[in-house]
């Protein structure tokens, strides 16, 4: 094969490899988030990663949803698309499921990977893993209470450190429309620009909410053309105390918006959702997170109805949400028509997202706990005649529940064989050569009490004067129980 015939490794941008460590900790997180979902009485429920496009976008979609999702034409002829998240995939099961094949309300969870042609950014990818929380079916406000319960025991569970869970209402922004006098196409496009609060400074607001602005690469962004007056009406609600004193907020709000019936309506919602969270007990007594009442909050999916909130840690606020949702009574239309909708509310984790947080806080480690993703035991070779010497030994340390490989990269002399057991991350090495098969035992090097020597040591003198790896031997007609026993594990 010539050079010119190679094809070039490279990943796509916005995709990520999952090596073993990320891997592992991902698994982790989905079984700890998946059993705080059972608990809370949830049901597993699964979507497939491809939809029609028109069940994913909608009849009419802005121009903006098109270049988002990755849709292209299949081998029958159909316009379909990968999903962008999990949440429409849902409403097109409920639609489907409609003659009592599932039980009403639907309260579920799912998780799978999503696409999104969005910018990749630290922690945003165009492909991730996204874990869904969702309640269709119920009317009650008290369910959109539990889902952030639900958000608040898994953040204790996975141990994130400090967080804050933002709560607002997609109708008090509707209300800020209405009171700024803007027509339906602006009210309607007004969150959406509240939305970048956290991103721009309020004159870039301003601006874009009038008559549009140049970007830092000199692109026109076309604003919507709201009059000074209505800016400036705009300008007083943003100006309100949004400091996280939930009674003060509610407050000022109530006495700018107190004309407006929908705005009232809205901020009696997030009251009496605020006291259903204290008697949920959120945020729990393990949770070191809180709650508060944000007047800016408007989550950037369009088909949101009523309350919305999202969670951002309070170590890495610059990462964005991280856990993010709202009631979304309207999306099924689509399927069923308008005024046919479904009462539903849900939220979602990116689960890639919160991962690279972690990872950027350095807590992986507490997520995983003892857990590794290697091996615990290393078998190594010393004489290639007794292979099956030592293939048998790792086969009685699997039996015995014990994670064991047996050294299989070719003739190798042992410091190679120890370098290999310490980037898998194993605890102990087993070492059996012709004098310890005469005595019927094998030695057993202890590699992580090995590293903490190192560490412990303070000079390069010190540490050889150490016996770097500390060793014991077992015998071999009790290898698993003495290998059980090393790692602190229940021998029976």
């Amino acid at each position: 094969m010539s050079p010119t015939d190679l094809v070039k490794a490279r990943l796509l941008k916005g995709m990520q490899d999952g090596l073993p460590e990320l891997t592992l900790a991902r698994r982790v997180m989905l079984r700890r988030v998946e059993e705080v979902c059972r608990r809370f009485g949830f049901l597993p429920f699964d979507t497939p990663a491809l939809e029609l496009r028109d069940a994913l976008l909608g009849p009419q979609p802005s121009g903006e949803q098109i270049r988002n999702i990755f849709t292209f034409s299949n081998q029958d002829e159909e316009e379909v698309g990968l999903r962008f998240d999990l949440t429409v995939p849902l409403a097109r099961v409920v639609c489907t499921y409609l003659q009592g094949e599932i039980p009403r309300p639907l309260r579920r969870y799912a998780y799978g990977p999503v696409w999104r042609y969005d910018k990749p950014e630290p922690g945003r990818f165009r492909e991730f893993l996204q874990f869904d929380i969702d309640s269709v079916g119920t009317p009650e406000l008290t369910a959109d209470a539990e889902i952030i319960a639900v958000i608040d025991a898994i953040l204790s569970e996975l141990a994130v450190g400090g967080y804050v869970i933002r709560v607002s209402n997609r109708k008090l922004l509707n209300a800020v429309g209405e009171y700024c006098g803007a027509d339906a196409q602006q009210a309607r496009s007004i969150y959406r620009v509240i939305d970048k609060l956290d991103k721009y400074p309020r004159e870039r607001i301003r601006q874009e909410l009038g008559g549009g602005l140049k970007d830092e690469s000199g692109a026109f962004v076309e604003g919507l053309g709201l009059s000074v007056d209505q800016i400036a009406r705009v300008d007083a609600f943003l100006d309100l105390p949004n400091e996280g004193n939930n009674a003060e907020s509610l407050s000022a709000a109530r006495a700018l918006l107190a004309e407006n019936a929908l705005a009232m309506e809205a901020l009696d919602e997030i009251e009496q959702m605020l006291a259903w969270l204290k008697d949920y007990g959120v945020p729990g007594p393990r949770s070191q997170g809180r709650v508060n009442f944000d007047l800016h909050l408007a989550r950037g999916l369009g088909y949101y109805s009523g309350p919305v909130f999202e969670v951002v840690l309070t170590e890495l606020p610059s990462y964005g949400s991280i856990f993010g949702g709202g009631r979304y009574d309207n999306l099924v239309e689509r399927f069923m028509g308008e005024g046919q909708g479904i009462p539903a509310v849900g939220a979602s984790v990116g689960v890639d997202r919160l991962l690279a947080a972690l990872k950027q806080l350095g807590k992986l480690d507490l997520l995983l706990g003892e857990e590794t993703a290697g091996p615990q035991v290393l078998v190594t070779v010393m004489d290639r005649e007794r292979l099956g010497d030592y293939i048998a030994m790792t086969r009685e340390l699997r039996e015995a529940g014990i994670r064991a490989e047996m050294w299989q990269g070719g003739k190798a002399n042992m410091q190679k064989q120890m370098k290999y057991a310490d980037k898998l991350g194993c605890a102990l090495a087993i070492i059996a050569g012709s004098d310890e098969f005469e005595r019927g035992e094998v030695s057993v090097k202890d590699l992580q009490a090995g590293k903490e020597l190192a560490a412990e040591a303070a000079t390069r003198e010190e540490w050889t004067s150490k016996e770097k790896r500390p060793q014991t031997v077992v015998k071999r007609d009790e290898l698993a129980a003495g290998i059980k026993a090393l790692l602190h594990v229940d021998p029976v």
